[in-house]
């Protein structure tokens, strides 16, 4: 018997209050239910929901509007968190409508063409490191793309990340330079101390950061001996004056370090635009950047303050790293290997021996390169250049010896070299061992006099009395002592 087949009509409900209208009796003829127009409308709708669906089955998917926000961050005003919740919800709104306005089947099926051409464009960039790209989320704003990438080992473990942009050309996409039109409207948020200025898409990650910022930058003032608040020259002329801090998807990673005014506003890239690894969260990038700004901001107003000389300028580059040692950041983590290196590897090393650099070496150089152009810019010794021109570099250094002695370090106006002319190798970290061991032995409480004291002072025979009352000898004798019971290190093999 030959049967005919059936026609089925297939419809998608989209909630339980769609399903009880499909299942209710059909409408009256001139109701607006019964509008061609409007039922093809909503089939369009259901359409591009199955064609979404289909697209996250697939491994992308667009991602409209921002995320729900965290609960409000200790420390932050209410009427700023308020604020923040309200604009998302509001975003995730206006996404939600704009999804239902799309209509068009024809404008997704060409979308979804044009996420396989994104994801060739993004190899391509990449072919030089022969990485597996994956496109993590896309955002289709007109003719531009937002995207987050991921890259992948030769094992298939996800290794760095990173958003991009991209602008199409024609029936091509091509990277393009960071918008902050394209990532979301601009947002502020106040602590007791700072006033954060950002985007929508960077919401979470300040959120996040804030309370722990707040606590470091707390930390820091009393540290160098500073008020509570800034009392500086213009435009910082009254007390309660707060830095202003700009997170900007337009600045570039890797500047932390260079030197901006002491009265411009805190400039620090989005945690998107940075090529990090993957196990790097938005809130260590973010942290990290805003923490080495502030801290330079904080030892150039500590040293105004104090009018110290710059002959005491090698002692406030110690106290800075053992500050980005004493955090629990990114860059805190790798005091236990560069220590030893300096003290232990390098002393030991036959003089005819090749330069030795540490095991770790490319991993500290990417460490630190994510917020500045070399280590050497901390005060540690690394340079992260081609490794020929390395060798090169540490061939012509005279002395592999760190300070082990107060006399070693000589306190030029220069900061770099003693009288004698001799390279100072590792003076930096060895004052960072300096203030630790000071700092485990006389209390943290002591920090600001020491501040204070270079102000003051001009010798370390008149400083280390004054504020730890002590001679400098015997300074020095505890200093080598810690050095060997912390560190192992043998005053027979440090000294030249």
């Amino acid at each position: 018997m030959h049967m005919s087949t059936p026609d089925l009509d297939w419809q998608v409900a989209e909630s339980d209050a769609e399903w009880e209208r499909l299942a209710s009796p059909p409408a009256a003829v001139g109701t607006p239910a019964a509008d061609p127009a409007l039922r093809l409308r909503r089939s369009a709708r259901r359409a591009v929901a199955l064609l979404l669906l289909m697209a996250s089955a697939g491994g992308w998917g667009w991602r409209p509007g921002s995320a729900t926000l965290p609960p409000p961050a200790a420390g932050v005003t209410a009427t700023a968190q308020a604020e923040l919740t309200l604009s998302a919800q509001h975003d995730d709104d206006l996404a939600a409508g704009s999804l239902a306005d799309q209509n068009d089947i024809t404008w997704w099926l060409e979308n979804s063409r044009s996420v396989n051409s994104l994801k060739a464009a993004a190899q391509s960039a990449d072919a030089k490191s022969r990485q597996a790209i994956e496109l993590q989320s896309v955002e289709f704003q007109g003719d531009q793309v937002v995207a987050r990438v991921v890259m992948y080992t030769d094992h298939g473990e996800p290794a760095y990340r990173q958003t991009r942009f991209y602008q199409r050309i024609g029936p091509d996409w091509r990277q393009m330079t960071p918008d902050a039109a394209l990532w979301g409207p601009e947002r502020s948020l106040e602590t007791p101390s700072l006033l954060y200025h950002f985007h929508q898409n960077d919401a979470q990650a300040v959120i996040a950061v804030t309370p722990h910022i707040e606590e470091l930058y707390t930390t820091l003032r009393r540290n160098f001996g500073l008020p509570s608040t800034q009392l500086l020259g213009q435009p910082f002329a009254l007390i309660g004056e707060k830095w202003v801090i700009r997170v900007s998807v337009t600045q570039p990673p890797g500047s932390a370090m260079h030197s901006y005014d002491i009265y411009d506003p805190i400039r620090v890239p989005s945690p998107a635009v940075y090529l990090a690894p993957v196990e790097l969260t938005d809130a260590d990038l973010l942290a990290q950047s805003i923490f080495l700004l502030l801290l330079k901001q904080v030892i150039v107003e500590a040293r105004e303050r104090n009018a110290i000389d710059a002959h005491w300028q090698p002692l406030l580059d110690g106290l800075r790293l053992w500050h980005v040692w004493e955090t629990d950041l990114p860059l805190s983590g790798w005091r236990e290997h560069i220590i030893p290196w300096i003290y232990l590897d390098l002393p030991s090393a036959p003089p005819e021996q090749p330069f030795m650099l540490l095991e770790q070496y490319a991993e500290i150089c990417a460490s630190h390169t994510l917020w500045m152009a070399m280590p050497a810019q901390l005060g540690i010794p690394l340079f992260c250049a081609e490794i020929d021109e390395t060798a090169l570099f540490y061939s012509m250094w005279g002395r592999r010896h760190p300070p082990t002695q107060l006399s070693q370090i000589a306190l030029p106006t220069s900061g770099y070299e003693p009288a004698e002319g001799t390279p100072i190798w590792g003076q930096t970290v060895a004052l960072a061992t300096l203030i630790e061991y000071a700092v485990a032995t006389y209390g943290r409480e002591r920090l600001p006099v020491l501040v204070a004291g270079m102000g003051q002072y001009d010798t370390w025979e008149t400083l280390i009395p004054a504020v730890y009352g002590v001679t400098a000898s015997e300074f020095e004798a505890g200093w080598q002592g810690y050095l060997a019971a912390q560190y192992g290190v043998s005053l027979d093999t440090a000294m030249p």
